[in-house]
């Protein structure tokens, strides 16, 4: 189990070793203000070549779809994806936030190391079919949006918000579900008091407790949170911890 951060806009030697490299593909700029996914094999390719010269390098470890693309058969998509490797362009191939019907039709073109999903204690659906279904098959998976939007983390404060942060409108923001959050939270800092942690310690481990999660990401803006957050590393909840959590989190029941 592993914390992989990611971090924005940081200049640092946190990340100058180039076996962390990964990538995404799929989402892409419409040229009206919006998005759209496109997983063509010409635009994986595209991309990918794109991403080889702003790195400089000749490849890179890990290459992931990000979305679906209902308007390209996976099968296609796949195909490409394995054409890079074969080329050392691309040392494994992975998905993000596909569900177990494309994962498998994914897999009978050739293997898929990883499937990157949303997985928080707010955020627990993939715990029916995609988690289960990875543990079986072998597929590392990652979670993003470790700390529900910043819901889970030490210092939010839903009042301070500014008046046009999105996570006003948030279903989480609403008023019925802060109170929830707000227990919730609660339950997570008396723990995290107990061993000397901070609460995004706490809701990382309880993630990493999940044995089909083979590594939880945390988007950082700064060296200093980097560094806080590698200070939760190796934190193990026992089995009374885990009651708590589960208690509270009956709580939220979303």
């Amino acid at each position: 189990m592993q914390l992989l951060l990611l971090g924005f806009g940081i200049k640092s030697k946190l990340y100058a070793n180039r076996r962390a490299l990964g990538q995404t593909v799929a989402v892409l700029p419409d040229g009206k203000g919006g998005w759209f996914t496109s997983l063509r094999p010409d635009s994986i390719r595209r991309e990918l070549e794109a991403s080889l010269r702003n790195l400089e390098t000749e490849y890179v470890d890990l290459y992931q779809f990000h979305d679906p693309d209902p308007a390209t058969p996976i099968e296609e998509s796949w195909s490409e994806m394995h054409r890079l490797v074969r080329e050392g362009k691309v040392r494994y191939g992975g998905l993000s936030n596909h569900p177990v019907d494309l994962i498998g039709k994914a897999m009978k073109v050739g293997p898929v190391i990883s499937n990157q999903v949303q997985y928080n204690p707010l955020e627990r659906n993939v715990e029916r079919e995609v988690l289960p279904f990875c543990l079986r098959s072998g597929v590392g998976v990652l979670g993003w949006g470790s700390l529900a939007e910043g819901f889970l983390s030490d210092d939010f404060d839903h009042d301070a918000l500014d008046p046009k942060d999105f996570r006003r409108r948030h279903r989480f923001g609403q008023p019925e579900n802060v109170a929830k959050i707000t227990k919730l939270r609660q339950a997570f800092g008396r723990i995290a008091t107990s061993l000397g942690k901070k609460i995004v310690h706490i809701v990382i481990a309880w993630e990493l407790m999940n044995p089909a999660l083979t590594g939880a990401i945390v988007g950082i803006r700064s060296e200093r949170e980097a560094r806080e957050m590698i200070g939760g590393v190796g934190v193990s909840l026992s089995h009374e911890d885990m009651h708590v959590i589960e208690a509270a989190l009956r709580i939220w029941g979303h």
